[in-house]
């Protein structure tokens, strides 16, 4: 009896010692599998150039460049991407002050101090954040505190801006995340993500009308699919306190696949890895499943609407509809009549509370419809095989949305609007693509 009571009350604890120690490797194989479906769901419409770009060779490809640069670095290479992974570091940073896209910004430049590390080479993929590397004989007289928990690093993404987020956070999270996953967990699942980039002033994070109720807006994702979020300079490594870390992922942003340029050189393409990036996202914000496999569904419509323009650039006025009203009547009318749903949503969800909302709302929709700019990124929420209808102030504008579409595996059409608009041909063509796509 007392053999018996013994076995049941250690056995949990060695079951729980497994699982944490397990983690890294179990958790790292669900995104890779997730990539793997994806990838043959959508392998009779992709091609070999594709996958080895941002599909499943690409992938694989990136997760063997793990090369060893001394004791405390190793380094992921893959094109474009670049990861670092440090063990027993200390990190301190001081604070300097930028410009980007018309928003002041406050940088962490941050000094990383290793043990007999002093060949680092790849100093510059990493720039404006890393501003030192210093290599030292012993680390312990570096540290005041060692942090146990893992970090993961990336640099900096726009909290309110879905195109960027996708660009600078989503897509680089989930593939340096989930390589990474196997060495972070392995020493701690209590995960921290830091930013090093963030608005100086509050009123650039909610666009000056209270939209979002706190920072967090889109890096709630994030929090959600790694861990709590930390924001250096403004909550800082610990102050007055050398801080040594066990384990860092550091990914850059510094050059990436969905940047305008380079999009623009490349060949329309499927992407394994981003169409499952975007079933994670769904996931973690508790979407309901809805299978990849092709099927006949009910028709919802989005219409992403624009506001007055209180808040726009000089960029961004330029893409704007003086017949806004007209347009939403107008397709509320030709869906009644269909019998297909249909929800105008404001550009900047003012009517809604937080992220989850909005990524509900996308979520349970597989027709599109909006003007060129950031509020078409929100297509990463829409479930597999749906419709992106993105209509285009003139032709001289840039094709990411359209790449953006395909790489999700979704149908995409693109409306040109010149002077005025004619909604019965607007109509007639996105009307065509859901007979032909969806019903």
């Amino acid at each position: 009896m007392i053999v018996h009571f013994l076995f049941w009350a250690v056995l949990p604890c060695v079951l729980l010692a497994w699982k944490e120690n397990e983690a890294g490797v179990h958790e790292s194989r669900s995104f890779e599998w997730l990539v793997k479906e994806n990838e043959n769901e959508y392998g009779a419409t992709t091609t070999a150039e594709c996958t080895k770009l941002i599909g499943l060779e690409f992938w694989e490809s990136f997760k063997r460049s793990k090369t060893k640069i001394c004791n405390s670095v190793h380094r992921y290479h893959s094109g474009n991407w670049h990861m670092l992974l440090l063990e027993n570091v200390s990190f301190t940073s001081d604070e300097s002050r930028v410009m980007v896209w018309e928003t002041p910004f406050l940088d962490s430049q941050i000094t990383i101090t290793a043990k007999d590390c002093s060949d680092f080479i790849f100093f510059r993929h990493f720039r404006p954040f890393m501003s030192h590397f210093n290599s030292v004989s012993q680390m312990d007289g570096q540290c005041d505190v060692w942090i146990e928990e893992p970090l993961f690093i990336l640099p900096w993404f726009d909290s309110t801006n879905w195109w960027h987020f996708t660009e600078l956070a989503l897509l680089p999270s989930f593939l340096y995340y989930g390589i990474a996953q196997e060495d972070l967990l392995n020493v701690s699942r209590n995960v921290h993500v830091a930013t090093l980039r963030w608005p100086a002033e509050r009123k650039y994070n909610t666009r000056h009308k209270q939209i979002y109720p706190t920072w967090v807006a889109l890096p709630e994702i994030l929090e959600k699919m790694i861990g709590p979020l930390r924001i250096t300079p403004l909550n800082p490594f610990r102050s007055n306190k050398r801080e040594c870390y066990r384990r860092v992922a550091w990914g850059s942003v510094s050059e990436t696949y969905l940047d305008i340029s380079h999009l623009n050189k490349m060949p329309v393409c499927f992407s394994s890895v981003l169409r499952s990036a975007s079933d994670m996202l769904r996931s973690v914000m508790g979407v309901p499943l809805i299978g990849r496999k092709k099927t006949k569904a009910k028709v919802r419509i989005i219409y992403m609407k624009r506001d007055g323009g209180e808040t726009w650039t000089p960029h961004q006025s330029r893409r704007t509809l003086g017949n806004q009203d007209e347009i939403v009547k107008f397709l509320e009318e030709e869906c009644r009549v269909n019998r297909y749903e249909f929800e105008p949503l404001e550009f900047y969800y003012r009517d809604m509370k937080n992220v989850q909302e909005q990524i509900h709302a996308i979520g349970r929709s597989n027709v599109m419809i909006g003007v060129h700019g950031a509020g078409l990124g929100a297509m990463v929420a829409l479930p597999p095989h749906s419709i992106v209808y993105e209509i285009r102030m003139g032709r001289n504008f840039d094709n990411h949305f359209m790449h953006l579409a395909h790489m999700l595996g979704h149908a995409y059409i693109p409306f040109y609007y010149q002077k005025s608009m004619n909604l019965r041909s607007f109509w007639s063509t996105l009307h065509d693509k859901i007979k032909q796509t969806l019903v």
